[in-house]
């Protein structure tokens, strides 16, 4: 169990890395011999979840991991109606559609639809992101429990920019809005010139909620188009949320 646990904590830091490791890095990053690290990264490499660069000898995540999160599917969701409503709100708004699920403390990018606005910026599938920063990630947690803020977050919260909230108290009162109003916003609070709104639904067969939002540069925000955006991704919700017996959004369905 030890050396499965250590071949996660390598295989996370593949995925987390902007590009190839070597065996000394992930030897440092481990704390671990280099010789176990490189008979480590072999049996991946052997099993197909790490790739090693036959001309550096460093190592990139494999394709076995590609395979295994492109079957990934969140429990109790029905990924057929959640990618066409990511259709519907990218080709709708003219901007880029995302759905993530909630790990720990960060969301991770499952897919997303490309909108048609002239600036575009990308975050790659399997990407995490801060979820006390992201539309996405405040959307899941309002779905917890209250109390389980603290489980997951100090006191003190990492800030992407400045004006990433960065207090649990902070982050608290707002999630209190969003569970008022079922819609949660990330104004430049991730990425500087990017807002985003979104929706979390969970239907009564799953464990686990589902985050679907909209993200566009913040200068195409104004209220009109703001109003248009948080109208279809409502409408979205609602028609979603009856489809899975989701009880906030079924109950918001008009």
């Amino acid at each position: 169990m030890k050396t499965l646990a250590t071949a996660i904590r390598a295989l996370k830091l593949l995925a987390a890395a902007p590009g190839e490791l070597g065996v000394q890095e992930l030897a440092e990053a481990l704390a671990l011999p280099k010789s176990s690290v490189s008979r480590l990264m072999a049996s991946l490499r052997d099993g197909g979840l790490a790739e090693q660069n036959p001309r550096t000898r460093r190592y990139r995540p494999g394709p076995l991991g590609w395979e295994l999160g492109a079957r990934y599917r969140p429990s109790g969701s029905d990924l057929t109606l959640l990618g066409e409503a990511m259709s519907h709100l990218a080709e709708t708004t003219g901007f880029t559609s995302w759905l993530a699920v909630l790990a720990g403390a960060d969301i991770i990018v499952l897919r997303h639809h490309q909108g048609t606005t002239p600036i575009q910026f990308t975050v790659r599938p399997g990407q995490r992101l801060p979820a006390h920063s992201t539309a996405i990630g405040k959307a899941l947690l309002a779905r917890l429990p209250e109390r389980t803020l603290a489980s997951l977050f100090g006191r003190t919260l990492p800030a992407s920019t400045e004006q990433t909230l960065d207090s649990l108290e902070a982050l608290a009162a707002d999630l209190r809005q969003v569970r008022e109003s079922g819609l949660a916003f990330s104004n430049q609070e991730t990425f500087s010139g990017i807002t985003a709104v979104a929706v979390a639904l969970q239907g009564p067969a799953s464990d686990s909620a589902v985050g679907l939002g909209v993200s566009f540069p913040t200068r195409y925000g104004d209220p009109m188009s703001l109003k248009h955006v948080t109208s279809v991704l409502r409408s979205e919700a609602q028609r979603l949320g009856a489809a899975i017996q989701d009880p906030l959004w079924s109950s918001r369905a008009s």
